[in-house]
């Protein structure tokens, strides 16, 4: 059963995979630290078997930068497509199961049919079934996507910055962003000058490509390109 990535073990900071929350919510699918992904090569090579699989990177690009705090994407490394786990489904499928007095992996119930059976809104359905379809593949099927954290979207910005060729706009930028609320400073700063903020996102967006890249082949999965939308916004 899937669980909010908010169930960690006070102590060690990490999720209880594949057991018991201290909240006494089962939780296979969560990993160990949060959104980081669910595999990683740690020699960066690619793995051994390479699949070609059709994706949309335009979809990638935008899951990375996805900061949404109560939902993640997972994307299926069989056919390409990503989907988007609302972990208030998660409860909700751990509540269904509670009331009828079952648990999903004991009892080997079906959890899919149990939700179709339900007198629920079919947006609420739909939801419910792709997290039991999420759950029932994680880790072969379906992996976490990773997100850009914040040192690495700082990292990039100090790039950028070294190569402002305006003077005054560089060094305006490099105090910006230093301390709290250094990003948003850094965004506002170039509004007088248009042709840099264009190079801004320019930069950003090639440097999230790269990362989806990469970490597509640190999964053993060579991407068919696609550029354009794929995946319904879960907005």
């Amino acid at each position: 059963m899937i669980a909010s990535r908010g169930s960690h073990d006070a102590g060690t900071d990490n999720a209880i995979v594949g057991g018991v929350t201290e909240a006494g919510v089962a939780c296979d699918l969560v990993p160990a630290c949060g959104r980081e992904a669910s595999r990683v090569q740690s020699d960066g090579q690619v793995p051994r078997h390479t699949r070609h699989v059709a994706i949309s990177l335009f979809d990638l690009d935008s899951a990375f930068e996805d900061h949404s705090p109560d939902m993640d994407w997972f994307l299926d490394r069989e056919t390409g497509p990503l989907v988007w786990v609302d972990y208030e489904m998660c409860f909700e499928l751990q509540a269904i199961c509670t009331e009828l007095g079952v648990d999903a992996e004991r009892d080997a119930v079906d959890l899919a049919e149990i939700v179709k059976s339900r007198a629920l809104p079919d947006w609420q359905k739909d939801m419910l079934l792709d997290a039991v379809q999420v759950d029932r593949g994680f880790g072969h099927r379906f992996i976490r996507v990773p997100q850009t954290d914040t040192r690495t979207a700082y990292l990039d910005t100090d790039e950028f910055i070294e190569n402002v060729p305006d003077e005054p706009l560089r060094e305006q930028l490099a105090r910006a962003i230093e301390g709290r609320g250094a990003f948003r400073r850094c965004r506002d700063a170039p509004r007088d000058a248009p042709g840099e903020r264009e190079r801004w996102h320019t930069f950003q967006n090639a440097q999230t490509r790269a990362r989806v890249i990469e970490w597509l082949r640190s999964e053993g999965i060579e991407p068919i390109f696609s550029t354009g939308p794929a995946s319904p916004d879960p907005q």
